[in-house]
This record gives C-alpha cells, structure tokens and sequence, in this order.
C-alpha cells in the first residue's frame, strides 16, 4: 500500500518540509544512491538483484547499525528497511529519519514478513508497506511509484512557493476549513484585508464578524451549502474595518472530497475588490443617471419598467406611469438663458421627487431620487408600482401639480411653471413599455390641448381595453361550452440521452371575432370571472384523453404535464376531478405531472399540502412551476410533496452572461440535487444557455432550441418515427463536444 505523505496519519504530526518554509526542499540535496536494510543474506541478494533495473547503486546492509552508519554518510535518494531489523529495527529507522529535514521527505518502502503490521509502518512514516514474499518486478515498481511521488511533492511545494509570492503581489488571500473538524487555516494576507494582524490567530467567525451584517448571513449560508451539497460558490460581500472604512471582497470557494467521494474539505480565496466595485458604480452612475438633475435617465427608466411590468405580470399588480412636460418651457429657457433653464430644471427635480415615495421607485440605482426620471429636455417620468388602482396615480399627480404651482425663484426672477400630465396604468392602458409609454405621451398632450397644467388619463385606451375585456369574459363562456379551445404540445428532453422524455399541455384560444388570444389575455380575465376550475378541468380531460390515444396508437409513454391555477386549489374536487379523469380516460397516473406555482401555497399552506398528498397518493407527479420568482422557501420543498422543480426562463434568458442569474441556477439545482428532486430548465433558446446547463448538470430542458409548441399531428408524427428524437442529436452532439 502507498502513503500519501502529503496527509498526515491522525495522531502524527503533518510533514512540514523546508520547501513549505520557502527554502529548496530538503531531498533535492539527497544522493543518487538507494539504501536496503536486510537481515537475511539470501533474501538481501534477491532484493537488491530486483532493485537493480532501477538504473541507482544499492548499499545493502544487515542490522540497523550498519543503516545508521550508511546514512551518517549522506542521504540516499530511496530506502527499503526491514521491519524488524535486527539491532535498530526499520520503524525506528523510520521515525528517526522522518524527524530530520535532510529525509524527512525520503521515500522509505518497509519490508514486513505479512499482512501485518502494516498500519505501525505507516504510523511511523513509511511511505509504502511492501510484505515479502514479492516478485522482484513489483518490489521495483513500487519504489519507482514512490520515487516519483516524493518527486512531485518537491514540484508541489516549489510551486506552491512560486503561487504564493504571486498571490502576495495581487493582494489575493487563501484559506481552507476543514469540514469534519471546523479547523481554518488562512494566509497572512486574509488577516490584513479583514483588519487584523497575523498575530491574532483569527478563525472563520472572528472574520465574518468583519462582515457587514446584510451580506454576513447569505456567506454563512454560502458554507453551508457547501457542506451540505458539495458546491462551491463565488460572492461579494462587504466587510467593515476598525477604522469604520469598508471594503469589498470577493469570495471564491470549491470544496474538495476525500477518496470515499465524501466532502472533506472547503478551499477558496478573497480578494479585495473595493477599487474595481467603485470604478463600476461610478461608471453606472453615470450611464444610468441624468447629470443635470440626479434623476435616472431614459436609459435606467426603459429598463427598470420593463422589470416593473415583468414583476406586475408575475404577481397580478398594476402599475402606473406619468408621463410630465413643463408649460413653456422654452419661453423661460430663450429669454432667462440655459443656466437659468437648468436651475429651474434642477428645482424642478426636486420638487418632483418630494412628491412621490422612495418605495415606489423601481429603480434600485446607486443615489436615484424619488420614482422621477428625466427622460430629456423637459420631460419627466413617475413610474408608481404596486397601485391599488388609477386613483393612486391620480393622488399622486395632483399633489405634483400643487408643489408645481408655487413659484420658484431663481436669481432675482421670480418664476412660475405648470406641467401637463399624462397618465397610463398597466395592463388597462398597455401591456408592454412601448405602447404605456407611447400612451401616456398621448394621454400629456391631451392635458395641453385642454389648457395645460392639468391631468389627463388615456381614457379612450381605458375604454377600448375594458370593452375587450367584456368581449373576451363571454367568449370565455362560449369557449368552454363549445371547446372552441385548442391544446399544443411542447417537447420536454434529456439532454443526456438526447430524447424526449416529456410535454407540456398549453392551452391556445382563437377568439371567433378577435382571432388569436394570448393566455396571458385571457387567463387572467377567466380568473377573474371565475371560469379557471372549469377551464382547467377541461384543459386537463382533453390532455389526458390524447395522451391515452397515443399510447393506443403504440407510442412510447411520454409524461404529460398539465398547468394548473391557485384558484383550483380553493376546493377540495380538484382531487375527486383529477381521479376522475384518469379512470375516464384510462391514463395511467405514472405518465401526469401537475404543474403549480408557488403562489399557491401563500393562501392556506396546510390545506394545500394536504390536497397535493391526496394527489400524490392517486400516482400522479407534482412539479414546481416557475420556482424562485415568486414566494420562494425552501421550506415549500420539504413540507409538500414535489417531485420536480422547473427554472423560470426569466433565469435561464440571460445566462451565462448574467452572473446574479447564473448563481440562482446553479444554487437551484444544487438544491434539486441534494434533495433528489428533478430539476427542469424552461426558456433554453440558444446553445449558450444549454450548453451552460448541462456543464451544470442540469439534465432536463424544453424551449425553443430543441422544439417550439407543435400541433398534436405534428408531435405524434415526430415521436412515431422518431424525427423528433432525430432533431436533437445535431443539437446536443456538438454541445456534448464542448464540455
């Protein structure tokens, strides 16, 4: 057996090395020659004959003496010692020469008559333990194997050495925390980022106490996951100093395993990135703010309402933008002079930003003011989210219109402004940033055509959309009684066996009169009025009907995932519907997935548990739609009974060029894989993203790289003669080669 002289035995003492002192280790000065201990005259002829293809002499001796005496002399490259030497037995001789610098990393091979005795040896330093009798070949081979791993340990430790100067002139510190014992063992560098002098000893708490208190906990549990789940990870956190100074360090950290696989210990390195996180918020600041006001600009606002608008879609909320021009503004410009016209934009900013609630900005930028933007010119933008409705917004503008009306004074003039106001609320006045913007710019020059310094709703698009509300609540009905509804089907793959494993039922509506209806139209209109149980019901009858056929037909079995709603959940007969369905259609209840988001365990968590229980019990298959971009807990994963998790593609859309999504991800299916839940990917559109997931090993995925939504003839065609199957291979095979 070989030793690793690289881990101390428990109980020894770890082999420090004058390399690990800086100096050239100590066997580099050792001598070309291998010494072989050996009482037995015959046995010692044999040994040395068999160590000869080693190319080395061999100074044989036969009691320990005569190996004290050899090695007063100079130390050999290599020595083999008998167990029980005569006179100064080998594992003395062992002990004795590990505790010199000159050998101390000397490879030493100890001869013992058997099996036994090996784990002495070892205590006592050997670097292999070889029991006799042996085949001369392998007697060689295994002082070579020794031979060559002393060597790389002295390549180690001059590299080691080579590193650390190198970490010292870029101000990087190492460290490492072994797991089963809690020890930590840091470079003197750590202590000087963190505040301290390497004469404090300081340990893994007395450094996070430096950290700032918002960031100190999400570190404590970045080791704890990797204890947990064997991930490293990489974070910035900010730390504070004594001198009440701050700095920003970036962690990085990997965990390393033992031979059983097991986690044995965490290594990582901080480096200090205070300059260079300065340097990027001023450049952000810059690209994001207006720097005659301090407002956000247009960039920033574009931005931050689409996220507002995301986050209203997501969450059902309503969002409202003021869209502001000052009354004659280019008269007091013209006359006055830009300086004056700049001042008064200034005061303008101001006042603006009293007037509206820190919380509601959207923005998050560094030194934002207000929810105001300066868009450019005189215009101005509020974006208020989280309204309860267009008299939030209503509220909100008047009192701008108020702090407006009082003059400013600027020099010697005395100035007086109005402002024409022109406000549209999401989703009534528009769904996407474009059409908000482009009419609540309508809706401001409306105010000025009805005298100016007044407010203005879009009332005509206000109108139109509630009229087409109306429509679509009872097409809605008429949908349902007449299954004017269609189902498409969208592959679920497994990029490692490069096939698909699964689809997911989604739900389309062409209305008679207003054609294709997006289901983020009408679904929130069918929740609304009521109809989701029943559309639901419907959705998940005709899914699990066609399922069934397709296996009549001599498919192979497909899961079938079915999206259901929060307000099925309100009652008790989803279990009875969906039990019901399955004996109607005879589809065996292995093949159903249902999909739920988290909202719907904020309403009555013990109640829902036990309603996903009772599913779970018919055999059906529970995943976790869209998780993390709602009221995610990791609680929800150990109280209720998920069997598979699904990555939202906001996350997946900007990887692996956004590094806040691309730890999500992987903190996601770390999670997955601790807990043996299956993980999902949705959204995977490009090669970049998928090839990102699976480095990842994130093996299920479905998106428009591998299939958009197909009819059913098309899919049931694909998977009859395997075109589908075909598709992803020219996909995968090139991604599989990048690893």
């Amino acid at each position: 057996m070989i030793r690793d002289e690289g881990r101390a035995d428990p109980g020894s003492p770890p082999a420090v090395g004058d390399a690990e002192a800086g100096n050239p280790p100590a066997l580099g000065r050792a001598s070309d020659w291998i010494l072989l201990a050996h009482a037995s005259d015959r046995l010692r002829r044999d040994l040395q004959a068999s160590l000869a293809p080693l190319g080395r002499p061999v100074r044989a001796v036969a009691d320990g003496a005569g190996a004290a005496e050899a090695l007063r002399r100079d130390p050999p490259m290599a020595a083999v010692l008998q167990a029980d030497l005569p006179g100064r037995t080998g594992l003395e001789l062992c002990r004795a020469l590990r505790s010199h610098a000159m050998t101390r990393d000397l490879p030493i091979l100890v001869l013992t008559s058997g099996p036994e005795g090996g784990g002495e040896a070892l205590h006592a330093g050997a670097t292999d333990v070889v029991p006799l009798p042996i085949e001369p070949v392998v007697l060689a081979r295994r002082l070579t194997m020794a031979i060559e791993l002393s060597r790389g340990r002295r390549q180690l430790a001059r590299s080691r050495s080579a590193l650390r100067g190198l970490q010292q002139l870029a101000g990087i510190a190492t460290w490492e925390l072994d797991i089963a014992t809690g020890d930590f063992l840091s470079t003197d560098e750590l202590h000087r980022l963190f505040g301290f002098e390497p004469a404090d000893k300081a340990g893994l708490e007395l450094l996070l106490s430096r950290i700032a208190p918002e960031d100190r906990q999400v570190v404590r549990s970045f080791f704890h996951m990797c204890r947990e789940s064997g991930e490293g990870f990489s974070v910035e956190t900010r730390i504070a100093l004594p001198d009440r100074s701050f700095r920003v360090i970036h962690w990085q950290a990997e965990v390393l395993r033992d031979a059983a696989g097991r986690s044995s210990r965490i290594v990582g390195s901080v480096q200090d990135v205070t300059e260079r996180t300065r340097a990027e918020e001023q450049v952000r600041h810059l690209a994001y703010h207006d720097g005659l006001t301090g407002l956000t600009n247009r960039n920033a606002f574009m931005e931050r309402l689409e996220e507002a608008l995301e986050t209203a879609r997501r969450h059902r909320r309503r969002v409202a933008l003021l869209f502001l021009d000052l009354d004659h503004f280019k008269r007091i410009n013209d006359s006055l002079g830009h300086s004056t016209g700049d001042r008064l934009l200034q005061e303008v900013a101001r006042r603006l930003s009293a007037c509206v609630r820190q919380s509601d900005l959207v923005t998050r930028s560094v030194g934002s003011v207000g929810g105001v933007s300066r868009l450019g010119g005189d215009e101005f933008t509020v974006l208020l989210s989280e309204i309860s409705g267009a008299d939030d917004a209503g509220r909100v503008a008047r009192s701008i219109l108020e702090a407006l009306s009082e003059p400013i004074v600027i020099g010697h003039n005395e100035l007086r402004i109005g402002v024409s106001i022109g406000v549209t609320v999401f989703p009534n006045d528009g769904a996407d940033v474009d059409t908000l913007l482009r009419n609540a710019d309508v809706a401001m020059y409306e105010a000025k055509e009805q005298g100016r310094s007044n407010v203005q709703f879009f009332s005509e698009a206000l109108c139109e959309t509630e009229q087409r509300r109306s429509a679509l609540e009872g097409g809605l009905t008429q949908a349902i009684e007449g299954e004017h509804f269609e189902l498409l089907y969208q592959p679920q793959v497994d990029v490692v066996e490069g096939r698909v494993v699964g689809v997911e039922a989604l739900l389309r509506w062409r209305h008679r009169a207003l054609g294709a209806i997006s289901p983020g139209e009408f679904v929130p209109v069918a929740e609304d009025a009521g109809l989701i149980p029943r559309i639901g019901e419907w959705v998940l009858e005709a899914a699990c009907r066609r399922a069934r056929a397709w296996l009549d037909e001599g498919l192979a079995p497909v899961r079938l995932s079915v999206n259901t709603s929060p307000r099925q959940f309100e009652s008790e007969a989803i279990v009875e519907s969906v039990g019901q369905i399955l004996f109607d259609t005879g589809l065996p209840p292995r093949q159903l997935v249902l999909e739920v988001t988290e909202t719907v365990f904020t309403r009555d968590p013990e109640s829902v548990a036990g309603l996903l229980r009772e599913l779970k019990g018919l055999g059906v298959q529970i995943s976790l739609d869209d998780f993390g971009t709602g009221y995610s807990s990791l609680s929800y994963l150990k109280r209720f009974p998920v069997d598979e998790i699904k990555i939202d593609h906001s996350f997946v859309r900007d990887v692996p060029l956004d590094p806040d999504d691309a730890s999500i991800i992987q903190a996601i299916l770390s999670i997955g894989e601790t807990l043996g839940i299956a993980v999902v990917a949705e959204g995977v559109e490009t090669p970049e993203q998928c090839r990102f997931l699976r480095q990842r090993r994130c093996r299920f995925m479905q998106g428009h790289l591998f299939s958009p939504a197909l009819e059913e003839p098309v899919l049931v065609a694909g998977l009859r003669d395997g075109s589908l199957h075909a598709t992803l291979r020219p996909l995968l095979d090139p991604l599989a080669q990048s690893r």
